[in-house]
């Protein structure tokens, strides 16, 4: 098995085992993947202390299941300034969430995705206000939903706190499931409407 290197942001981990991790991958070449991280708790200097929204390099070599085995990862960013406040939190979470739900798995066509999360969680790094957050979760999500095929109605394209919402609910009805983070980006909307 030979090594193979790709860009990536970690958008979900789950502990497996004692000392394993499995990580739901955004790459830059080939949408989204999932690696198996053995001993990923306990080997820190084979890959850091991987977490999601890390950003970096994935040396990997293929299983004979849908994961592929990681051997290491060189860190870009692990974007330490959306951790600041609760708000860059819940949104940040939220962006991996839908794009966790949404990219698909080893798609070449999803350059243009990665592109887009890597932009939006810069902006929310470094944005201090929120409503230019929002402005950024909105066009994410509507770029994301119609890169994949879902149409969203031309009067949501304007970012605004009722089309963000109709967005949400749009990603949520089409995915036919109800994310984890939306309710507390509704407690956030909730705050501008008062």
């Amino acid at each position: 098995m030979i090594d193979s290197v790709l860009e990536g942001i970690i958008v979900r981990t789950y502990e497996t085992g004692d000392s394993n991790l499995v990580l739901r991958v955004i790459t830059k070449d080939l949408g989204k993947l999932v690696f198996f991280a053995p001993f990923a708790k306990k080997s820190t200097k084979r890959f850091g202390k991987l977490d999601i929204f890390d950003w970096g390099k994935f040396t990997f070599k293929s299983k004979d299941s849908d994961m592929l085995l990681l051997n290491s990862f060189d860190s870009i960013s692990s974007f330490p300034k959306l951790r600041d406040t609760f708000e860059k939190l819940i949104l940040s979470s939220f962006l991996a969430e839908v794009f966790d739900a949404y990219v698909p798995e080893n798609d070449p066509h999803s350059t243009e995705l990665f592109k887009v999360l890597v932009g939006s969680l810069k902006i929310l790094e470094n944005e201090k206000d929120l409503k230019l957050q929002l402005k950024s979760i909105h066009n994410s999500l509507f770029l994301l939903l119609r890169f994949e095929g879902v149409e969203p109605k031309k009067d949501l394209v304007t970012p605004s706190l009722n089309n963000l919402t109709s967005l949400i609910m749009l990603a949520e009805n089409h995915a036919e499931k109800r994310f984890e983070t939306s309710s507390e980006i509704k407690k956030i909307l909730e705050k501008f409407s008062v």
